[in-house]
């Protein structure tokens, strides 16, 4: 008796150390905060970490509009990290950034497109991170693929398949990503 429940003080104490999954609640309410923000069209890839009782550290991606500048950019990213942190007691290391097309009605026409493409195939969860840059004739975004896909290899393959159909002369940097924080909502 005693063995196990030194093994279990054990599993404990590693399991803060190494960095514990966030509960989906927190998860999700953080989402909620930073999607407030007018700026902000959508918060993806957040990474939370437990290390203990207020020890918490995390990551997020947020797709902003092309034309923020890096002025603007800065000063927002400052103000969720410290609202964040305030509010959840949640420190965000990194913010990076996903750059969104606003201005050109070809790109934005591009990106619905190609979402009601990628959306269609099955056990696709998300896309996001869509940016389609004219001069360089690419196109780049995130696909989340569920674990419940047999092969999440084989539905990755077929969103480029089906994406190229879509537009064949462009160059695709497609990720797979992965939401580590709850399971997705479509976007």
């Amino acid at each position: 008796m005693e063995i196990k429940s030194g093994f279990e003080m054990l599993g404990d104490t590693l399991s803060k150390v190494l960095g514990e999954r966030a509960d989906a609640e927190l998860a999700r309410n953080i989402r909620s905060a930073l999607n407030a923000h007018p700026e902000i069209s959508g918060a993806y890839d957040l990474i939370l970490h437990n290390y203990g009782p207020d020890a918490y550290q995390g990551s997020v991606h947020i797709e902003v509009p092309d034309t923020l500048t890096a002025d603007k950019l800065d000063k927002l990213i400052r103000n969720i990290t410290l609202e964040i942190y305030q509010n959840y007691d949640v420190i965000l290391t990194a913010v990076g950034v996903y750059s969104l097309n606003t201005t050109d009605p070809e790109a934005v026409e591009l990106r619905e497109r190609i979402s009601r493409t990628v959306l269609a195939i099955p056990h696709v969860l998300q896309m996001h991170g869509f940016y389609f840059d004219k001069e360089e004739q690419s196109i780049r975004f995130d696909v989340i693929v569920s674990f419940d896909a047999e092969d999440r290899n084989q539905v990755y393959q077929q969103v480029i398949q089906e994406v190229r159909k879509v537009c064949p002369d462009l160059t695709l940097q497609i990720s797979l990503d992965t939401d580590f924080s709850e399971e997705s909502e479509e976007s």
